[in-house]
């Protein structure tokens, strides 16, 4: 079929030409992932999904699985932001059932797709969403404190209710893919306000006189994290 929306990567090969990789197209949303711990939360990997999303003007929902084990201050700090920025976080745990219906409700009657990291618990939650539906789930390795993969291949899952969600492999990478580094700026909501307003037109918002984003985030209406966040992605990738 057609595709509307696609969600892709840079994919991870051993030519030197770089090659994409669709990971789910034709949604309606996609349900970041990710853990409050085990594994560690790495928040310059949310900012490289959320900017993948972002590109690709896809709805994007936060979702914070395993809040029965811990929520760092650095790690709630965080989740701060990302709501300032305009994201809607939802903490939740597979365990306890905490945010489970919340999480369901925002599901319900949209092609959602669950992506992420492996180990933090993707397939968990969608066998609590969805009784009876028996994904495999995998655990932590205790020599990298990372996830194993245990999701192989995408599956789209009807829900009861209404609704479908695809379950897909865990990323421990995500290489950006077709993003224009000039329009990058645009793929952080919090910049939005200040867009336009800089000394330059061709401000790129890294080392430039009158950039009114360095500007916000001296005044601190911009979080400097994020800002490095993008800095490291506009000069690294």
């Amino acid at each position: 079929m057609p595709r509307t929306r696609e969600l892709a990567r840079q994919a991870v090969t051993t030519g030197s030409v770089p090659v994409g990789q669709t990971l789910v197209a034709n949604l309606d949303q996609v349900v970041m992932v990710f853990a409050a711990a085990e594994p560690e939360p790495r928040a310059g990997l949310i900012d490289r999904f959320l900017v993948s999303c972002e590109s690709a003007q896809l709805s994007v929902l936060l979702c914070i699985n395993k809040c029965d084990l811990v929520v760092d201050d650095w790690f709630a700090h965080e989740l701060a932001v990302y709501r300032r920025a305009g994201y809607r976080v939802l903490e939740v745990s597979a365990v306890t059932g905490q945010g489970l219906d919340e999480l369901h409700a925002a599901v319900r009657g949209k092609t959602s797709a669950f992506v992420g990291p492996s180990g933090v618990g993707k397939s968990t939650l969608l066998n609590a969403l969805q009784p009876g539906l028996g994904l495999r789930v995998g655990e932590i390795s205790a020599y990298s404190g990372k996830g194993t993969h245990t999701t192989r291949y995408a599956q789209l899952i009807p829900l009861d209710g209404g609704g479908f969600v695809a379950d897909t492999p865990g990323l421990r990478q995500l290489g950006l893919w077709e993003i224009d580094k000039d329009h990058l700026d645009r793929f952080f909501p919090e910049f939005r306000p200040f867009l336009g307003t800089c000394k330059f037109g061709n401000c790129a918002h890294v080392d430039d006189e009158g950039c009114a984003i360095q500007a916000a985030v001296e005044r601190d209406e911009i979080d400097e994290r994020r800002y490095l966040s993008y800095v490291k992605l506009f000069t690294v990738g």
